[in-house]
């Protein structure tokens, strides 16, 4: 079961027990979403929000890295068309990027590799809050020329769409599609 699938049950729930007045809110609930993701007492909240808490022995994934085989192309690319700031660049070998969650994001060709092959379902991917920043985004990059995997639409609960970035980079960017 995913996280939002439990999330939309629970919320029904908690919005059942809250329409017959029965009880003010759930409580003593542990439920194993999936290994690591844990919801526990206390975390539906009155509007039918989950609060998930971490297993105490899960760690946060706090980098990624893309092999490249051209990093100023690579840098450039994800500037310019997805808004990212490089926070640090090492010659022509690595160049990172930040965000505010601090989560670190870098693209690399350290020793001077060929292109890389990903596979056919590989894709790194933007989440935004709203179908219309996904249609502004795919717009953008139509105009420019860059090409598309996956034409934008809907994809069960997302507005969507997947281009091909640098190395042939496959880059999902969606939002809820009632957003």
């Amino acid at each position: 079961m995913t996280v939002n699938r439990a999330a939309r049950i629970f919320r029904d729930i908690v919005h059942a027990c809250h329409t017959s007045r029965s009880i003010d809110g759930l409580h003593g609930l542990f439920l194993v979403l999936r290994p690591g993701i844990h919801v526990m007492n206390d975390t539906i909240h009155a509007d039918g929000s989950l609060a998930v808490k971490r297993h105490p022995n899960t760690m946060r994934l706090g980098h990624l890295d893309l092999q490249v085989s051209d990093v100023d192309a690579a840098r450039q690319f994800f500037e310019t068309y997805f808004g990212l700031h490089c926070t640090y660049q090492r010659e022509k070998q690595i160049a990172f990027f930040g965000d505010e969650t601090g989560f670190e994001f870098a693209v690399s060709n350290l020793f001077n590799s060929p292109p890389p092959k990903y596979p056919p379902d590989f894709h790194v991917g933007f989440i935004l809050q709203h179908a219309n920043q996904v249609r502004e985004v795919y717009e953008r990059l139509q105009r420019a020329g860059v090409p598309m995997k996956l034409d934008l639409g809907v994809q069960g609960p997302n507005f969507v769409f997947q281009c091909i970035g640098p190395d042939s980079i496959p880059i999902e960017v969606r939002a809820p599609k009632d957003s």
